[in-house]
């Protein structure tokens, strides 16, 4: 399982997709349901709650968090009546998730992210180069990224047209330095001349 994981992943392991279904397993009880399920092919709800001694609804919040994170598999008999059967593959599929993330091939993966010090509102906009990959729609996304990009142009530095956009063709994947570059004159990011010839970061 490690072995095909590590084959069809190019990307890092996110740590949310360990973490949400390991928080599944921080609570005794459910880790006694899991036993039971383990020891048997399947249960139905009632027999789980007469071997915890708990209530029904402490029982069914339970069983519902670990079938949201994958443990176990909810099956629908007659009436109202649920069984549950553990998923031992998804078992597998964690801890080799958890494996492959403490990997110190995904490690250097990892902090060799460009956007790992950046906010986390640029995230969807840059790739793990840190090179713009979408113009965004909304202003306040539009002034965070240029916020970032104006950080690569020197100040009290003339640049010519061509200059800024080679720079800019540098950081972004879409190949339009011209809105770029309009974008950041009209936010009074970037000052130019009448002509257009000349241009200079402002902020």
């Amino acid at each position: 399982m490690q072995d095909q994981i590590a084959v069809v992943r190019s990307q890092p392991i996110p740590r949310g997709q360990v973490l949400f279904p390991l928080r599944a397993l921080t609570d005794d009880t459910r880790l006694q349901i899991l036993e039971l399920l383990a020891a048997s092919e399947t249960l139905r709800a009632q027999a789980i709650i007469e071997e915890l001694d708990v209530t029904q609804s402490t029982v069914s919040r339970h069983l519902s968090q670990l079938v949201a994170a994958g443990f176990i598999a909810e099956e629908r008999g007659d009436g109202a009546n649920k069984s549950y059967r553990l998923r031992r593959e998804r078992v597998e599929e964690v801890f080799a998730l958890l494996s492959q993330l403490l990997s110190a091939e995904n490690a250097q993966a990892v902090l060799s992210d460009a956007r790992r010090k950046l906010p986390q509102n640029l995230h969807r906009f840059l790739n793990r180069e840190g090179l713009l990959v979408q113009w965004p729609r909304t202003p306040s996304d539009q002034k965070n990224l240029l916020d970032y990009l104006v950080e690569k142009f020197q100040p009290n530095h003339i640049y010519s047209e061509t200059e800024v956009n080679d720079l800019l063709n540098r950081w972004h994947t879409f190949d339009d330095p011209a809105i770029l570059r309009r974008e950041m004159v009209d936010y009074g990011y970037m000052g130019r001349t009448s002509s257009g010839d000349r241009y200079w970061r402002e902020k």
